[in-house]
């Protein structure tokens, strides 16, 4: 509130905030952080660094995501709605079958993907999905 910020503006920094965690780990592939100590995941200490990283983010990350999708909910549906919300927000599993695959190539897809994310959210007009919620809810 002090920044008058909405909550779709602060999800959509979290969210670019957050992609900074794969994009680092992608910098191992470029030639010239190869050489260096640091960059690209490298050691165990980095992994701690952007563990704790991500860890404070993720929690504001998961409140906002809720927080713009209740105000997109109809009132009274919010049982209907959250549980759509529970099942696509645990979705987001990657795996590698192969074994001698690089596990380093996931950055490059997540890295992608959390990019992908911001798009589609950028174009959500929060005010007329709750004015729509609002108006569904009325015809009930």
């Amino acid at each position: 509130h002090h920044l008058q910020l909405s909550n779709k503006a602060v999800l959509v920094t979290l969210v670019l905030l957050a992609s900074l965690v794969p994009a680092y780990g992608c910098l191992g592939f470029f030639k010239f952080f190869k050489d260096k100590p640091v960059g690209g995941l490298k050691t165990a200490e980095e992994l701690y660094v952007l563990a704790v990283y991500f860890g404070s983010l993720y929690g504001a990350f998961q409140a906002y995501a809720r927080a713009v999708f209740a105000e997109l909910i109809p009132m009274g549906e919010e049982a209907r709605w959250y549980g759509l919300f529970s099942i696509t927000d645990k979705v987001g599993a990657l795996s590698l079958s192969m074994q001698h695959c690089n596990i380093r190539y996931a950055f490059f897809f997540l890295f992608g993907m959390i990019l992908a994310a911001v798009l589609p959210l950028l174009v959500v007009n929060v005010p007329q999905g709750r004015r729509d919620a609002d108006a569904y809810a009325a015809q009930r």
